[in-house]
Parts: C-alpha cells; sequence; structure tokens
C-alpha cells in the first residue's frame, strides 16, 4: 500500500495575522528593553507613558520586564482627584524596589558600622 499523499491546507485556512505576530514579538522585544533601560535608571513607567495604540503592547512588555527584574514592582499614582464627586483616578505605575522586608542593605550596614566606629573613636578611643 502506498502511503496517502499529503495536501496543503487551503490558503482560506491559514491563520489569519500569522505575518503580524511576529511584528509584533519584535516590537515587544524592542520595547522591553527600552522599559528595561528606562527601569534601571530610576524611571516611574506607566502606560500612560505610551500612546493609546502601543498600551497592549506595553502590557505584554511589562509582563516580560516583571519575569526578567522580580525587583521590579508595581505602585499606585493618583492621576486625578475631584472632591466634590468623590472621583480618584489612579495609575499603575512600575519602578525597581531593590530592598525588600527585612533584609538590611550591605551598603547601609556598612554605613552603620562606620559611623559606629567614629562615634566610638571620637568618644575617647575603642576599648581594649
Amino acid at each position: 500500500m502506498s502511503e496517502p499523499k499529503r495536501r496543503e491546507a487551503p490558503a482560506a485556512m491559514a491563520r489569519s495575522g500569522a505575518e503580524d505576530s511576529t511584528n509584533n514579538t519584535n516590537i515587544i522585544t524592542t520595547l522591553v528593553d527600552a522599559i528595561k533601560a528606562r527601569i534601571q535608571a530610576g524611571e516611574v513607567i506607566g502606560a500612560l507613558d505610551y500612546p493609546d495604540a502601543d498600551r497592549p503592547l506595553f502590557w505584554s512588555a511589562i509582563a516580560r520586564v516583571r519575569d526578567d527584574l522580580p525587583c521590579v514592582r508595581p505602585t499606585w499614582r493618583t492621576v486625578s482627584e475631584q472632591h466634590v464627586d468623590g472621583i480618584r483616578t489612579r495609575q499603575k505605575m512600575f519602578r525597581i524596589f531593590p530592598r525588600q522586608r527585612g533584609v538590611i542593605d550591605s551598603t547601609l550596614a556598612g554605613l552603620i558600622a562606620l559611623a559606629a566606629v567614629c562615634a566610638a573613636l571620637l568618644a575617647g578611643g575603642l576599648p581594649v
């Protein structure tokens, strides 16, 4: 017996937008690199920093950034507030939080030790 001939899928069965998905992946990759650079420079980034058309790409990119850099955390910023109506509009922003609760920074620990040594020297020397 011979094998059945393999047919190609008809053109109507092809996934629409297949070429667009590769373009979006390239765009998201460049956006991820740009967001990482801005965040590592100390900026606070939000979706309103980008045009309306790019905001869905921003949310995809920030998800990748948060996977790569676990120290990037969300925070909220009030964008507008109307006291009469009681309406407060807030925006989700992202920035680097280098320290976590319960963990002391090594630079801070070194400065505290240096300050203690300087205080002891000024007080009359170190006890022997």
